[in-house]
């Protein structure tokens, strides 16, 4: 072993005065601990999926995501087939659809949070009132005969994504005449689920006035089709973060501690469907706009968007102890550096479990807290200088507290982040321009 040594320093390297060998061993180091760090991404993403597991079976149990598409006219028609070579007439039973010309949507949402184990799932119940008025059904540019038309199996649908929201009877009125929903949907032009009527009409008579109340209870989120020529939905919630998705944005909105307040107008120029078809020609599902109610901090985003970091903050923490070793002459063994990135990744795991408890912020400040102090006392046993493990520990909290900064950040983070990086590199290559490396090694 002495032999091994006095070789290595007959030929200027020994495991603490080499800066070219611990730079070299630093590295390895990082790369070491990218492994625990990677197990802690991991297990971030899996308690993620352990919420959406949990999420899932709240949902299944309370209800889905509701969306509304309706109501919708559907008229059957007989439609004439003559063979040309019997000349015999028959029928065929087709079905055409009629959108109203106005539909009008207004609605309460009642936001409520139910808990399974340690996670939260946001849900709701609503209040809603359909209203407006069908034209009255055109068959011409068909060229339908009117003693063709079977006007007294007419039936008005609504589509409803998940009917177990239905919370209570659910009653149409048009002209005048109110009627009961049933369960099912014989159309599928509104979705595969929904509830429908079977509504005759009186071409002579016919207004299309009509309003319907309906009470349905749903999770995160809230859709509706614009099936109306004009079609116009007002919605108000104490819900304060309110995302408001789909194929159109709001006309205008309102979103303060008391809640939100949106309004929507869309016209059938702005849609990719007619106001009439027959059969299947036409689909309104791809065209929803509505509210998802989420939870404003994501904490499991928030941590896995962090643990991205891990081996940024250990690379600065090592190069931070190696500048030490440098500028005062200290000696720090491997081992050592090796505990202090140790803490470092045991930061990722106190902020994950506390998150999950304490929320994102005060977890990060208790993790911080927590790490900074346990190294700082630790440095402070084998630095020949307290006030050197005071200054490492202000530049950790330095470092600490950028990276929160950046996760608060989404459309600016990796601006912030790019600058903040160059400035460090400014700030290391600034220090150290003068120094002659070679002097150090030797």
């Amino acid at each position: 072993m002495e032999n091994r040594q006095g070789f290595l320093e007959s030929h200027g390297i020994t495991f603490h005065q080499s800066v070219t060998f611990k730079l070299f061993t630093i590295g390895f180091l990082v790369l070491l601990l990218w492994i625990p760090s990677s197990m802690i991404s991991s297990l971030v993403r899996e308690r993620r999926g352990t919420q959406v597991a949990a999420r899932n079976e709240v949902m299944s149990r309370w209800s889905e995501q509701q969306t509304v598409r309706g109501p919708f006219l559907s008229i059957p028609f007989k439609k004439e087939r003559i063979d040309k070579e019997t000349k015999e007439v028959s029928y065929e039973i087709q079905t055409a659809h009629f959108l109203p010309n106005e539909l009008m949507i207004s609605g309460d949402v009642e936001p409520h949070t139910l808990k399974r184990s340690i996670y939260k799932i946001i849900v709701y119940e609503s209040k809603l009132m359909l209203s407006g008025h069908f034209d009255k059904p055109d068959f011409s540019q068909w060229n339908i005969k009117p003693e063709n038309i079977l006007w007294d199996k007419a039936q008005v649908s609504i589509g409803l994504s998940d009917p177990r929201g239905i919370q209570e009877q659910v009653k149409f009125t048009l002209d005048g005449k109110q009627q009961e929903f049933v369960p099912g949907l014989n159309e599928g032009l509104a979705g595969k689920k929904g509830i429908h009527l079977i509504q005759p009409i009186d071409p002579e008579n016919f207004s299309g006035e009509f309003i319907c109340d309906l009470s349905v209870k749903g999770s995160e989120s809230l859709m509706f089709a614009p099936i109306g020529k004009t079609t116009t939905c007002e919605l108000k919630s104490p819900w304060k973060s309110p995302s408001f998705v789909g194929a159109f944005t709001t006309t205008d909105r309102q979103i303060d501690e008391s809640g939100f307040n949106a309004k929507w107008k869309i016209l059938h120029f702005n849609r990719d469907f007619p106001q009439q078809w027959r059969g299947d020609d036409y689909s309104p599902r791809n065209n929803d706009f509505g509210v998802n109610l989420i939870v404003t901090a994501d904490d499991y985003q928030k941590n896995i968007r962090s643990s991205k970091y891990a081996i940024l903050i250990i690379l600065l923490t090592f190069l931070t102890f190696f500048m030490s070793e440098v500028l005062d002459k200290n000696r720090i063994h491997p081992l050592q550096y090796i505990m202090v990135g140790l803490a470092v990744v045991i930061f990722y795991l106190l902020l994950l479990s506390l998150s999950e408890h304490a929320g994102f912020n005060l977890a990060y400040l208790l993790s911080c807290f927590a790490v900074v102090v346990l190294i700082f006392f630790y440095s402070k046993a084998f630095l020949s200088k307290v006030r050197t493990a005071f200054i490492l520990a202000g530049l950790q909290c330095v470092v600490f507290g950028f990276i929160y900064v950046l996760l608060q950040m989404e459309d600016y983070a990796l601006l912030m982040g790019s600058i903040g990086m160059f400035s460090i590199l400014s700030v290391i290559m600034i220090f150290t321009r003068k120094m002659d490396w070679y002097k150090i090694g030797k």
